[in-house]
């Protein structure tokens, strides 16, 4: 375990996000019974001497010794950490070493912020100026530069250079430009979570099916975005079941006045997929057409009368 400092001190208490717990995804897919040997582990580790790590007097926790620590058998733990490794829940460091991301974040969080502390201050205020405008670069260019972004790399497939041509959109081609462009790309085969990516890979199929916008990139907007309505659909069997009433809808589809149709921005917007769920845009009969049209008392008046 080379290269990694101990920590030296044990705190009694530990920050703990509940609403990020209650609402991660990779998580929220695992079993019961996974879940709960996950938050036995979250125990031992805040109580380590390397906070956030499975480990015992510096060295990883042998199996026999995890099984007396949570109280299981071989065949019932086993497979559970399997299936928190699988959807990405715990991780390993290069020595195989079982550790919480979010724990060992936040106590890396606190040494620097100690020491900053220790000499009067955070020395580096520019730099998280600078981290800011990046980031504030990055939300401008994902929703402002993206048709232009993705005309430019078209253009450059094709072999032609997008700034000879005067009708198109200038990049401007600045180093800040240039870090935001790779800051903000995620490669959809990266390291996110398996439960983003298969959203993501689902959104795709069905926008290639239905003709609708396929997403090209994910960015780190995008993958919030995703954690946070696939926590609100209750995870991916909820997802899909929101990408089947999209399916389901002419509207959304390009089917109204304007031909709009539904992007993976647009169905990441919180309103609108709540709406989406509760059936707001699910195509109407030809009797509630016209009841719409005539409105509700004058339709009941026809269907009263018999006309209707």
């Amino acid at each position: 375990m080379a290269g990694h400092t101990d920590l030296g001190e044990q705190l009694p208490w530990s920050k703990f996000h509940w609403a990020d717990y209650e609402r991660d995804p990779d998580l929220l897919v695992c079993s019961f019974a996974a879940q709960g040997l996950w938050m036995r582990l979250l125990c031992f580790m805040a109580r380590a001497e390397r906070h956030g790590y499975l480990i015992h007097k510096g060295r990883p926790l042998p199996i026999d010794r995890l099984l007396r620590v949570v109280g299981g058998t071989s065949g019932e733990v086993v497979p559970l950490l399997r299936e928190l490794e699988e959807q990405g829940v715990l991780a390993r460091d290069a020595d195989g070493v079982i550790y919480s991301r979010r724990m060992v974040r936040d106590r890396e969080r606190l040494e620097r912020d100690r020491a900053n502390g220790r000499t009067g201050g955070n020395p580096a205020l520019v730099g998280r100026r600078r981290a800011r405008a990046v980031h504030e670069a990055q939300e401008e260019l994902d929703l402002t530069e993206r048709h232009d972004l993705q005309s430019t790399r078209e253009a450059l497939n094709k072999g032609v250079n997008p700034r000879e041509d005067k009708n198109k959109n200038k990049i401007e081609d600045t180093s800040l430009g240039r870090e935001c462009v790779d800051a903000d790309v995620i490669n959809l085969t990266g390291h996110v979570g398996d439960a983003v990516r298969q959203a993501v890979a689902a959104w795709n199929k069905l926008a290639e099916r239905e003709g609708l916008p396929v997403a090209q990139r994910l960015t780190t907007r995008r993958s919030r975005s995703i954690r946070a309505r696939l926590a609100d659909a209750g995870g991916l069997s909820g997802w899909n079941a929101a990408l089947e009433k999209v399916a389901g809808s002419a509207f959304l589809k390009g089917g109204g006045a304007n031909g709009w149709k539904i992007t993976l921005d647009d169905l990441l917007t919180p309103d609108r997929f709540t709406r989406l769920m509760e059936g707001a845009y699910a195509d109407r009969t030809p009797a509630q057409k016209t009841a719409r049209t005539l409105g509700n008392e004058e339709w009941r008046r026809q269907c009263l009368e018999g006309v209707a």
